[in-house]
C-alpha cells in the first residue's frame, strides 16, 4: 500500500512538471505550436481558420458554433435587460409580496426523501448517514428538529435560463505559491454568489476593444483571464472564486480558492 501511495504521488509529481513545462513554453510562444510527426499538418489543423489580421478580418459571430449553442439562450443586451428586470420587480414589489429586511418568515418546502440523506443533521453533504437516518426516523422524515441549516436565495427573471457565461479570473498568491497549472477544459468549481458550478472553462485573453478573443490554453500568473463557461445566466455584480476538486487539488489546496475575479458578462 506505501509502494502504491509513493508511486501515485510520483506520477502526480510528473504530472504537475509536465503541465508547468507546457505552460511555460506557451508563455514564451504564445502564437506559435509545434506540427505533428504523425499526421500531415493539413489534417491537424483542419479545423483552423487563418486570419490576416486578428483585428481587421471579419468574423461572423454565429460561425462553426458547437452544436450545445442551439439549446441555450443568447440575450442581446444583457445589461440593458437586468437594468430592466430589476426596475420592473422594485415597482412590482410591495410588503404583501416581499418579505422586511430582518424579519422571520416561515417557508415550507417539498423535498425528496434523498434530501436527507444529501444533507445530514447539521446541513453538510458528508454527513455520516447513519446519523442522518436516525434523525429521519426521530423525526418522521422532516426537516423540523434536525437544527438542518439552510440558506434560501431566490432567483431574478431569466436566471433560470442556460447561456454562456463569461468571468474574468487570475490566479490567487496561494496557487502561485503552489504554482498550480490550469489549462483550459480542466474540471473547476466556481463559487459565484449563492450558485456553485462544476464546469470546464475555456480560457481567452482579456481584450474588450477588440470583437474576436484568442484562446488561451493556460491561466498565466499574474496575468487576468477570461473564463467561459455554460451557466445559468447571472446578474451582476457577482464575484467568483474557483476551486479544484477534491481528487485533483493537492493537501495546501483543498478547499481553498486557486482563482479569483467577477461576473464580467
Amino acid at each position: 500500500a506505501e509502494a502504491l501511495g509513493e508511486a501515485e504521488e510520483e506520477a502526480a509529481r510528473m504530472e504537475l512538471l509536465r503541465m508547468r513545462t507546457h505552460r511555460d513554453e506557451d508563455a514564451r510562444f504564445p502564437d506559435e505550436v509545434d506540427t505533428p510527426l504523425d499526421q500531415p499538418a493539413r489534417t491537424r489543423f483542419a479545423r483552423y481558420r487563418g486570419l490576416k489580421s486578428m483585428r481587421t478580418s471579419p468574423w461572423h459571430p454565429q460561425e462553426n458554433l458547437p452544436l450545445e449553442y442551439a439549446k441555450i439562450y443568447q440575450f442581446e443586451n444583457w445589461p440593458a435587460i437586468q437594468r430592466e428586470v430589476l426596475h420592473t420587480q422594485a415597482i412590482e414589489a410591495d410588503e404583501e409580496t416581499e418579505a422586511a429586511q430582518g424579519s422571520f418568515v416561515e417557508v415550507e418546502l417539498w423535498v425528496p426523501l434523498a434530501f436527507s440523506e444529501l444533507f445530514g443533521i447539521g446541513g453538510d453533504i458528508d454527513a455520516d448517514a447513519d446519523a442522518a437516518a436516525t434523525a429521519e426516523a426521530d423525526t418522521g422524515g422532516t426537516l423540523q428538529g434536525r437544527n438542518a441549516l439552510l440558506v434560501l436565495s431566490s432567483v431574478n427573471t431569466h436566471e433560470n435560463r442556460l447561456s454562456v457565461v463569461h468571468f474574468t479570473i487570475s490566479l490567487t498568491a496561494e496557487a502561485e505559491r503552489e504554482e498550480i497549472t490550469l489549462a483550459s477544459k480542466q474540471p473547476l468549481i466556481l463559487h459565484c454568489g449563492f450558485k456553485r458550478l462544476l464546469v470546464r472553462p475555456i480560457f481567452s485573453e482579456d481584450n474588450r476593444r477588440s470583437t474576436k478573443h484568442k484562446l488561451e490554453r493556460f491561466v498565466q500568473p499574474n496575468r487576468q483571464s477570461v473564463a467561459s463557461v455554460y451557466a445559468p445566466a447571472i446578474f451582476a455584480p457577482a464575484p467568483v472564486l474557483a476551486f479544484l476538486p477534491e481528487s485533483a487539488a493537492p493537501l495546501a489546496l483543498r478547499n481553498v480558492p486557486v482563482a479569483s475575479g467577477s461576473l464580467l458578462g
